[in-house]
């Protein structure tokens, strides 16, 4: 890992730079600067959710699975966390 930022993107997060603007552009103009990571889990979750979400929008399955495919581009995908994640970070506080 570089000496870089990190951020960890949840599945809705990547189903939202597919479906919106902002938060591709985002990812664009920050990766200079940031490695994105997203959990497999949430890559999965994506690929399940984005047809259903595009049918219903009567939008292009096809174009939003290769604008999925070139995301990757971007982010990195993990099958487990590099580092630890501080139990904090989800709302648990230590027993004392």
């Amino acid at each position: 890992m570089s000496d870089k930022n990190c951020l960890v993107l949840d599945a809705n997060i990547i189903i939202r730079a597919i479906l919106g603007k902002k938060v591709r552009s985002l990812i664009e103009q920050y990766v200079a600067d940031v490695n994105f990571y997203t959990p497999e889990v949430c890559y999965e979750d994506a690929l399940k959710y984005i047809p259903p979400l595009m049918s219903q929008k009567d939008l292009s399955v096809k174009n939003a699975l290769e604008a999925l495919k070139s995301l990757l581009d971007f982010i990195t995908i993990v099958d487990e966390y590099p580092w630890p994640v501080s139990s904090s970070l989800f709302g648990h506080r230590p027993h004392p």
